[in-house]
């Protein structure tokens, strides 16, 4: 959770926390802080020496990668889990990768294909 997380909070926009099971430990808690009825948090131990309040239409995305994938992640706490909706999505195929690829440009060339064939 950066400084983008904290102005989404407090000016009511939308942020994502991409990879969420790499945050630091004290993170989890933090953000159950942010996501309850108080829609406080503060973090001491940071020296902030300040709170951070939640606006009411502050909406915030997180993504997650299995634990069988390793690099350091840990299993989020069923506390902060029930604070989300789960949705699961399988990794997308090369005809999906094409197809999101033409939807913003109109052509594909073939050095583009192989590309995308050799990042799968």
């Amino acid at each position: 959770m950066g400084a983008a997380f904290f102005q989404a909070l407090q000016e009511g926009h939308r942020d994502l926390l991409n990879e969420m099971d790499l945050l630091p430990h004290a993170a989890p808690k933090g953000l159950n802080n942010v996501l309850n009825n108080r829609g406080i948090v503060s973090f001491p131990e940071l020296g902030l020496g300040r709170s951070f309040v939640r606006q009411p239409c502050f909406l915030a995305f997180a993504t997650q990668n299995s634990l069988q994938q390793g690099g350091g992640r840990q299993g989020l706490p069923k506390f902060v889990l029930n604070r989300f909706t789960t949705v699961y999505v399988q990794k997308l195929s090369l005809d999906d990768l094409i197809l999101v690829y033409q939807h913003y440009h109109n052509h594909l060339t073939e050095q583009l294909q192989c590309m995308i064939a050799f990042n799968p």
